[in-house]
């Protein structure tokens, strides 16, 4: 009997630990983790490229591909008419930067050659245009106006249609050679005026200098005694004077601002319409004039000062002229 008692308790001890030890020592089962998604990429901001800005170099040719130095090229934007003017250097080139329009008429001016007109589309960054000009055959070409040793100090043809004169006053207009279709000239008609019209296109602190130009004389025979035309340098003036008692050219000489003294009257068989080319030669002392090629005026007693009342080198036109003025060119002599 005891020890079917101490069996039991045995028994009955063990399954008491088994139960605990099913519930003590059972092992937790470990979750699988949770599959944690991709992080999720911020994208990053849109890099905005600053366009490149406009940039204009523009060449000039002539028709031997040799660059055309102080051209003058007048761009125009399409839609505010804004001008943004250059002149070439001395490689033909014009250049302009960071402009703000895309589309622009180009006008071109080059002395003795052909004005153009064109049309130009930008592109961002540099664009790079090259014109080839005609030469004008009514245009003067510096190169063939100078001997050796002489230099430019103004030329003018009028075939940009356009004046660049210091000072002009009264009636004058530029307009196309009557029967000579492509040649420009200024016209200056004073036959109903009575004030002298007159332009200046030189500063007169020059004493020695060339200058040649061509003029004429439309409707010659109206009736007026200051029916003149000439050039003033100096204190001189190179002047015509038509009335009915006499044709000729006079070197005049204001004397320093007073009365004036007729230095050498020459007469000339004047035409009505007809060119005439003048040449005048002031070096030192010496006062030389031609016309077509013939010498009018030789005078070596001249002044060299310049009176402080002159304004510059002038061409003018009396009360009772029609005149018509072309190819001017003043000169610098070879020393």
């Amino acid at each position: 009997m005891k020890k079917l008692f101490i069996f039991c308790s045995i028994f009955f001890a063990i399954m008491v630990l088994s139960s605990c030890s099913g519930t003590l020592f059972q092992p937790t089962a470990t979750p699988l983790p949770t599959s944690t998604k991709f992080p999720t990429n911020t994208p990053m901001p849109t890099q905005t490229s600053t366009p490149l800005p406009y940039d204009i170099t523009i060449s000039l040719l002539d028709e031997n591909n040799i660059p055309i130095e102080g051209g003058k090229i007048e761009m125009e934007e399409m839609f505010d008419f804004n001008k943004r003017i250059q002149f070439t250097d001395s490689e033909g080139m014009a250049m302009w930067s960071d402009v703000s329009d895309i589309l622009y008429h180009v006008i071109i001016f080059a002395q003795g050659h052909q004005p153009t007109r064109e049309r130009i589309l930008l592109d961002h960054g540099v664009n790079y245009f090259e014109f080839q000009l005609s030469k004008d055959p009514n245009g003067l070409l510096v190169e063939n106006e100078l001997d050796e040793g002489e230099s430019i100090l103004y030329i003018e043809d009028f075939q940009d249609r356009q004046q660049d004169f210091i000072k002009i006053n009264l009636g004058w207009k530029i307009i196309e050679e009557e029967f000579n279709q492509g040649n420009y000239v200024l016209d200056l008609d004073h036959r109903n005026g009575v004030e002298r019209g007159y332009f200046i296109f030189a500063k007169p602190n020059i004493t020695d200098f060339i200058a040649e130009y061509r003029f004429r004389y439309l409707d010659i025979n109206y009736s007026n005694w200051m029916n003149f035309a000439g050039i003033d340098f100096r204190d001189y003036s190179l002047s015509t004077s038509i009335n009915p008692q006499r044709r000729v050219f006079r070197l005049m000489d204001f004397n320093m601002g007073g009365t004036s003294i007729d230095r050498v009257v020459y007469s000339y068989a004047f035409k009505d319409g007809a060119w005439m080319d003048v040449r005048l030669e002031v070096i030192g002392e010496q006062i030389r004039a031609y016309v077509d090629g013939k010498q009018i005026v030789n005078f070596d007693q001249a002044r060299e000062d310049i009176p402080s009342t002159l304004e510059g080198f002038s061409l003018s036109a009396g009360p009772g002229a029609h005149l018509q003025y072309d190819n001017i060119i003043l000169k610098q002599p070879a020393k």
